[in-house]
């Protein structure tokens, strides 16, 4: 049954990593081995995943939900540094790769909409 189990995920990270055009270069070894190599990570919703401005620790393949991704209004008339929602993400979709690719500060902040 772990067996079994274990090779349900498996399958179901390389579909993800699969879809992710900046590893299509990996040869196929390479992604199973990155497979391997992730970890399931649970959010409640409402819950920050990423923080805006944050040192990259990591990025995120959503399995399961959606999360939204908020950035800071530096540029509105009032000053007021609120958050503004710039897009939805759901299953299959990731985050935090630019950050980590080109050792950069978070460029926005992720948060669960929805348990994922």
């Amino acid at each position: 049954l772990v067996l079994l189990t274990t090779m349900k995920k498996r399958e179901l990270y390389e579909s993800f990593l699969n879809a992710i055009p900046m590893l299509q270069e990996l040869e196929t070894y390479e992604r199973m081995n990155l497979a391997d190599a992730l970890v399931t990570t649970h959010f409640p919703a409402g819950e920050p995943i990423i923080k805006q401005g944050d040192e990259a620790q990591a990025f995120f393949i959503i399995e399961k939900g959606t999360c939204v991704v908020k950035v800071t209004d530096r540029f509105s008339s009032q000053h007021t540094n609120e958050e503004v929602e710039v897009n939805k993400l759901e299953r299959g979709d990731y985050f935090g790769e630019l950050a980590l690719l080109f050792n950069k500060p978070r460029a926005a902040s992720v948060y669960a909409h929805t348990d994922v």
